[in-house]
């Protein structure tokens, strides 16, 4: 009997449970299925801070794991690519791997999420039909975090700073265009502002002091 599992897994330890046997059960082998986008590691950092240098070699190692056919925030949960952590995430690749195709892929993925009035979904793919995603009313649902535009709209930029890749822009010129005229009608609603905090919002992510879940990747930029 062998067994895989139906999703990706991610960790650096794991452990095998097993209950209800009746009689003795025989392992005979167990092991890793790699599933990730394939990299090359072409960064490196030395220090005279060997703390340092292996903090930076464990975040290139979560930059390697957290990508599959798109970047994921992290091989938990559902795996999605997310706006926001694709911005940073993108820069990782750029640096630790050397490496633009898939940050490119998740560009036209985030094109391909993109409504009619130009607002474009905070993550995807969803098995949901995009109509069902979004309401329109401000904090309704997370797809509603329109201030993750910006983060793509940068992202753009960024990788363009990188790549120096002008077809790349006219590439996502539409896309821009129509996500900040989405953008200024709202605000001209009246119920979007421009730098607004208290969630995840333009431009960085954190949380009150008292709670614990503070995302390293944005808060040490």
């Amino acid at each position: 009997l062998a067994w895989t599992p139906f999703t990706a897994r991610g960790g650096r330890y794991f452990r095998l449970v097993l209950t209800g046997a009746r009689n003795p059960v025989v392992i005979k082998s167990m092991r890793w299925v790699r599933t990730n986008y394939p990299v090359e590691k072409r960064g490196s950092l030395s220090t005279s801070d060997p703390r340092l240098d292996a903090i930076w070699r464990m975040c290139a190692l979560s930059a390697d794991t957290c990508a599959m056919e798109h970047i994921t925030d992290c091989v938990g949960r559902e795996q999605v690519l997310w706006m926001m952590d694709f911005r940073f995430q993108a820069m990782q690749h750029y640096y630790y791997f050397g490496d633009t195709a898939l940050a490119r892929k998740c560009f036209r993925q985030f094109r391909l999420l993109q409504f009619d009035n130009g607002h474009v979904l905070a993550y995807g793919p969803s098995c949901m039909p995009k109509e069902e995603l979004s309401s329109g009313k401000r904090g309704k649902n997370v797809h509603d975090w329109f201030g993750f535009n910006f983060h793509l709209i940068i992202a753009v930029w960024e990788y363009y700073q990188y790549t120096q890749d002008a077809s790349f822009l006219d590439e996502m010129y539409e896309m821009c265009r129509d996500c900040l005229g989405y953008y200024a009608r709202a605000e001209q609603d009246g119920w979007a502002h421009f730098g607004e905090f208290g969630g995840p919002w333009f431009v960085e992510w954190g949380y009150p002091a008292n709670n614990p879940g503070i995302y390293s990747f944005s808060q040490a930029l």
